[in-house]
């Protein structure tokens, strides 16, 4: 699941406390490279097969094997020797004659059709640098340093901060892994015996999603989620190992919800309209949640499955879209931070006449080629786009941004008409306009919410406002903010040109 989906799915699964913010985080992942001793199961040849199942018919000698096959007795002598090589028969004098019997590994070969031959060589396993346990996975699911940090995802580092040891390693969680590993590939069965030395070690990271919870009077607690299934194991060493303090957990100040200026502009009768219609709209978030479980349940209790992979035959999107649908009709409510990805994306689909976007800074890793394309897409439908961003002093490029994007986002300022795009060079605004749809005023970066290796923790939220005079008039205010920032000052006719533009769909 991506982020956005374990934080949809989660985000009402602890009562008394709200879900303030979801980020990724690459867990250490050390890539094994280890001398075992095992015993491999392999497919023998179907002349081994029928030679032993000759002896199992009674045949005991070179010759009655070999006529009974028709192969000759030089063959059969061959195949015998190389049955005895694998343990697979017992060769012994009786009376001066040679008494051949089937052993117990060959009994146990005829039976899965595999011999089982012992041992020593190299096999790639993979301990978590946070829990310090061996884990099955697949070398492809996991990323090196130089992806997470092309990514920007936060690296959690190892606890402690070294390669795992000889002594550390647990030789039924090695059989474990290798277990599950050889079922999920379908590869050759071995046991593992013994692991004799680590002959080499990678560090690569697995991606885990935080979501991060604040309770009514201030509390902080965190769930971990790695392959998008819970995991406590992960919390509890991450805690240990001074998360809360490197997330900026530590800091209450960063907890305490940022102050909007839009609030101010509400009159008492609407912030009465924004708790009544929040509680309406968290009441039916609570109720998908509730028949997320139930469907869990019921999955789990038909098939047996554990609730991880239940979750994954359930359309939970179906579920909460639904729900973000019937909470459509709410015109003015705070919004839950897992909301604010879909919302930019129905605006990057969806918007018919205008768009407007206000973010201090500018990611790759959120304004992607895809995302990239669908702006240029609702220019050439005539769609006007402004896109304010900037902040502090400075380069760009050191106020955090990702180049490639502006010069791409630069070009098509100068290619379209209908393209706004000003360097704000101060704003602390994030905002979202679609339409005269809605409005949303916000402490959510909208272009850079992903992308930023050093990026903590805050209290994310937002005013959703469905008012259409509302939503005008703050388009309005803005509007003409652009237009200043290039230096100009807007005539009452610029002003009256987009009023008459924008006033109606």
């Amino acid at each position: 699941m991506t982020p956005e989906q374990v934080a949809k799915r989660y985000a009402f699964d602890r009562p008394g406390y709200k879900l303030i913010d979801f980020l990724e985080v690459a867990v250490p992942v050390y890539r094994l490279s280890l001398l075992a001793s095992f015993l491999e199961r392999k497919s023998i040849a179907p002349l081994y097969e029928f030679a032993l199942r000759s002896l199992e018919l009674g045949l005991n000698t070179e010759e009655e094997i070999g006529s009974f096959l028709g192969i000759g007795s030089e063959t059969a002598r061959a195949a015998l020797s190389n049955l005895h090589g694998l343990e697979l028969i017992d060769v012994t004098l009786k009376n001066g004659t040679r008494d051949i019997k089937i052993t117990n590994m060959g009994h146990r070969c005829l039976k899965e059709t595999a011999a089982i031959v012992p041992r020593v060589g190299p096999i790639i396993m993979h301990f978590d640098g946070l829990t310090r346990e061996i884990f099955s996975t697949k070398s492809e699911s996991l990323m090196y340093y130089r992806q997470v940090n092309a990514a920007g995802i936060r690296e959690i580092a190892a606890k402690p901060p070294r390669k795992p040891a000889l002594d550390e390693l647990s030789i039924e969680e090695a059989r474990k892994a290798s277990r599950t590993l050889s079922e999920v590939r379908n590869m050759e069965k071995r046991d593992l015996l013994s692991i004799k030395g680590i002959e080499e070690s990678t560090r690569m990271f697995q991606v885990a999603v935080v979501l991060v919870y604040r309770s009514e009077d201030g509390e902080t607690d965190l769930s971990m989620f790695v392959d998008g299934r819970l995991s406590d194991k992960h919390k509890m060493a991450f805690l240990k190992a001074d998360g809360l303090r490197k997330l900026g957990l530590n800091d209450p100040a960063r907890l305490v919800p940022e102050a909007l200026p839009f609030e101010a502009t509400l009159t008492p009768q609407q912030k009465e309209e924004l708790l009544f219609e929040t509680e309406q709209a968290a009441a039916v978030y609570q109720q998908a949640q509730f028949d997320i479980e139930e469907g869990e349940g019921s999955v789990s209790g038909d098939e047996g499955s554990a609730s991880g992979e239940a979750s994954q035959n359930i359309d939970i999107d179906s579920i909460i879209s639904a729900a973000m649908q019937s909470i459509s009709k709410h015109r003015i409510r705070w919004l839950e931070v897992f909301e604010h990805p879909s919302l930019l994306e129905d605006a990057l689909d969806n918007a018919r006449k205008r768009l407007l976007i206000i973010s201090p800074w500018i990611r790759g890793q959120v304004l992607t080629h895809q995302k990239l394309n669908k702006i240029k897409r609702l220019l050439d439908n005539n769609v006007d786009v402004f896109i304010g961003w900037g902040i502090g002093k400075g380069e760009p490029q050191e106020r955090g941004n990702d180049m490639n994007v502006v010069n791409r986002l630069v070009s098509l300022d100068k290619e379209y008409h209908n393209m706004h795009f000003v360097d704000l060079e101060n704003t602390h605004e994030k905002v979202l306009i679609k339409d005269n749809d809605f409005v949303v005023t916000t402490s959510f970066n909208w272009l850079s919410f992903r992308g930023d290796p050093a990026r903590t923790v805050r209290y994310e939220r937002g005013v959703y406002v469905g008012v259409r005079e509302m939503v005008d008039d703050q388009f309005a205010a803005l509007s003409a903010r652009f237009i200043s920032s290039k230096g100009v000052r807007p005539s009452d006719a610029q002003m009256a040109a987009l009023s008459e533009k924008f006033g109606g769909t």
